[in-house]
């Protein structure tokens, strides 16, 4: 992972969320998964990532 581009600001996280479209195939959805947890939220201050992963998501859409 080359890290992230150091020009996006910690504060704009919370405009941000994950989410994917990889299914149909044997292990493909479990393998993007793995990606997005290995590859960009493990680079991420823990709180980023919650809200990244889901929080943010959570806001959006109103499921708090």
């Amino acid at each position: 992972m080359r890290g992230l581009d150091p020009r996006i600001h910690p504060s704009s996280f919370d405009r941000f969320m994950v989410g994917t479209d990889a299914g149909g195939q044997d292990g493909v959805y479990e393998q993007a998964i793995r990606n997005v947890r290995s590859g960009l939220l493990a680079n991420l201050p823990p709180e980023t990532a919650q809200a990244v992963a889901y929080g943010n998501a959570k806001g959006l859409f109103k499921l708090n």
